[in-house]
C-alpha cells in the first residue's frame, strides 16, 4: 500500500510540474487552448476505444481470457471504430471549431497513442500489477513516467532555445508517450498470462460490456472539458487560463486524500451494500468528513500561500481575485465532498441511474448556462458552470444512493 500511495504522490506532483512549465514556455493564450486540447483528451481516449481497456479488468482480471485472445478481439474492434471516428473527429474540427491541421495532426498522432497505452496501463491492473499500471499510465491519470519524460523534454527544448508552440507541447507529450508505450510493453511480455481454452466471447459482446461499462466515465470525464469549451466561448481566453491553472491546482491538492480512500474502498462497495449497508454508510460518511476537514484546512492555508505559490510554479498572470479564490475552492470542496455518489451507483450496480442523472444534469446545465448567459450576463462565470455541471449532478448522485440505502433500513410491514 505505501508504495502505491508514493507513486499516487509522485504522479500528483509531476503532472503539476508539467502544468507549470507548459504555463511558463507558452503565452497565456495558448496555455489556455493546450490545457483545452488536454482535457478533452481523456474523454476521447475512453469514446474511441468503446471502454475496451477498462473491460480487461473483468475478463482477464477474472482468468476468462488471457492477455493474447483479449487483444485480438478488442484489435478487431478498435480498427472497426477508428476508420469511422478518425474521418469524423478530423471534419468535425476543420469545419465546426475551425482548428488548422497543424494541430489536428499532432492531437490525432497524440490520441492513437494515448489509446495504445491506456490499454497497456489497464492490462497491467487487471494482471494485479498496480505500481507498474499506477508508473505507466496514460494522459488524464496521472502516469509518473509520462509526466517526468515530458518535463526533461521541455526542459531539453528550453536549453537549446526552440520556440515552444502548442503544437510542439503536444508532440513532446506524445514522445513521452511512446517511450512509456514500449516501457509497459516490456513489463507486460514478462507478465505470464496463459491462453484459455474454448473461448467463447464475441466481439459484441466485448464490445457491448465495454460500452456499458464506460459511459458513466466517459460522462464523468466530459464534465471539466465541458466546462471550459462552453467557457472559452464565451469568456476570454486569459480568464479561462486563470481558471484551468487554478482549479486544477485545487482539485489535485482537495481530490488526493478522497481519491485514496475511495480506491482503497471500490472493491469492497458491492459487497458491503449486499451484506452491511449500515458500515458501508459509516465509511462513507467518515470518507467525506474526513474530506470536509482535511479539504477546509488547505483552503485555509492555500488562501494565505497562494500568491507565491502560484507565481513560482506559474507566474502572476494566472493569480485570481481573492473572493473568486475562495468561492471556486468551496465550489470544487462541496463537489468533490459529494463525488463518491456517482462511484457509489456504479459499483452498486445502477448504472442505468447513474447515467440518467448524468445526462439529465448535462441537460438542464446546458438550458441553465444558456439562459443565464443571455439573461444575466453580468454573473456567467467558471464558478456557476461548476455548480451546474458538476455540484448539482454529483449531489444528486448521492442522495439518491443515500435514499435508497436508507430505504433498506426500514422494516418490511
Amino acid at each position: 500500500m505505501s508504495k502505491l500511495i508514493i507513486i499516487k504522490i509522485l504522479g500528483y506532483i509531476s503532472t503539476l510540474a508539467l502544468m507549470s512549465l507548459t504555463a511558463k514556455v507558452l503565452t497565456i493564450s495558448d496555455f489556455a487552448y493546450l490545457n483545452l486540447f488536454l482535457q478533452w483528451l481523456v474523454p476521447l481516449t475512453i469514446i474511441q476505444t468503446l471502454g475496451l481497456p477498462l473491460v480487461s479488468n473483468i475478463y482477464v482480471g477474472g482468468g476468462e481470457m488471457s492477455v493474447n485472445q483479449y487483444l485480438l478481439i478488442s484489435k478487431k474492434i478498435l480498427q472497426k471504430i477508428l476508420i469511422i471516428s478518425i474521418p469524423v473527429f478530423i471534419v468535425t474540427a476543420v469545419n465546426l471549431f475551425g482548428i488548422s491541421l497543424d494541430l489536428i495532426v499532432p492531437y490525432l498522432i497524440l490520441l492513437l497513442a494515448n489509446i495504445v497505452l491506456y490499454f497497456q496501463s489497464q492490462l497491467l491492473q487487471a494482471r494485479k500489477l498496480f505500481f507498474e499500471s499506477f508508473l505507466v499510465s496514460n494522459y488524464g491519470q496521472r502516469g509518473v513516467l509520462l509526466s517526468t519524460l515530458s518535463c526533461l523534454m521541455i526542459g531539453i527544448f528550453y536549453f537549446l532555445e526552440i520556440q515552444f508552440n502548442i503544437s510542439n507541447i503536444l508532440l513532446i507529450i506524445f514522445f513521452s508517450i511512446l517511450i512509456t508505450i514500449f516501457y509497459a510493453h516490456n513489463i507486460l511480455q514478462k507478465s505470464y498470462s496463459p491462453s484459455y481454452e474454448n473461448i467463447s466471447i464475441t466481439e459484441k459482446q466485448l464490445a457491448n460490456e465495454g460500452l456499458k461499462i464506460s459511459l458513466n466515465s466517459i460522462f464523468h470525464n466530459l464534465t471539466f472539458p465541458l466546462i471550459f469549451l462552453i467557457g472559452i466561448s464565451y469568456l476570454s481566453e486569459n480568464t479561462v487560463a486563470k481558471y484551468q491553472t487554478n482549479l486544477k491546482l485545487i482539485f489535485l491538492m482537495l481530490h488526493f486524500y478522497q481519491g485514496i480512500l475511495m480506491n482503497v474502498l471500490i472493491p469492497d462497495i458491492y459487497r458491503l451494500f449486499s451484506e452491511n449497508k449500515k458500515l458501508l454508510l459509516s465509511k462513507i460518511k467518515k470518507i467525506m468528513f474526513s474530506t470536509f476537514m482535511l479539504g477546509s484546512l488547505i483552503i485555509l492555508l492555500f488562501y494565505f500561500y497562494h500568491k507565491p505559490f502560484i507565481v513560482i510554479m506559474f507566474s502572476e498572470k494566472f493569480l485570481i481575485e481573492n473572493n473568486e479564490l475562495i468561492n471556486l475552492s468551496l465550489i470544487l470542496l462541496t463537489g468533490i465532498i459529494f463525488d463518491c455518489g456517482f462511484s457509489l451507483l456504479t459499483y452498486c450496480k445502477f448504472n442505468r441511474e447513474a447515467l440518467l442523472i448524468r445526462l439529465l444534469g448535462f441537460i438542464l446545465g446546458a438550458l441553465v448556462a444558456s439562459y443565464t448567459y443571455f439573461n444575466l450576463n453580468f454573473n456567467f462565470s467558471i464558478n456557476l458552470l461548476l455548480v451546474i455541471f458538476y455540484v448539482l449532478p454529483n449531489t444528486f448522485a448521492f442522495l439518491f444512493w443515500l435514499k435508497i440505502v436508507k430505504k433498506s433500513f426500514i422494516p418490511m410491514a
